[in-house]
């Protein structure tokens, strides 16, 4: 499976997965795979009133401001769900016994 790292960007007001989403529209990266893992990881850490935001800026001239990637999808497991799999897997807790 691919590094998948989420951002938040505030700019789009949506979610950006790097390295997939900067490969499709508004980011069209020629070559996502070229962006450095490194920027990918700070962007997706920038806690708002902890850190400053990423200012993401493509050599396409697009630009965008990034925050942590928990502000939208704090446990985004849907990245994991393989093609064609389930939709999402379940899990039954209940307690060990009664009384």
């Amino acid at each position: 499976m691919a590094c998948q790292i989420v951002a938040t960007d505030l700019t789009h007001r949506r979610m950006l997965v790097f390295p997939r989403d900067l490969a499709r529209p508004p980011y069209s990266m020629e070559d996502p795979y070229d962006f450095p893992v490194a920027d990918a990881v700070r962007a997706s850490t920038a806690i708002p009133f902890f850190f400053q935001p990423y200012r993401l800026e493509l050599p396409n001239g697009v630009r965008a401001t990034l925050v942590d990637g928990g502000l939208l999808s704090n446990f985004p497991v849907h990245l994991f769900q393989p093609i064609g799999g389930p939709a999402c897997a379940h899990v039954r807790l209940r307690p060990a016994g009664r009384g």
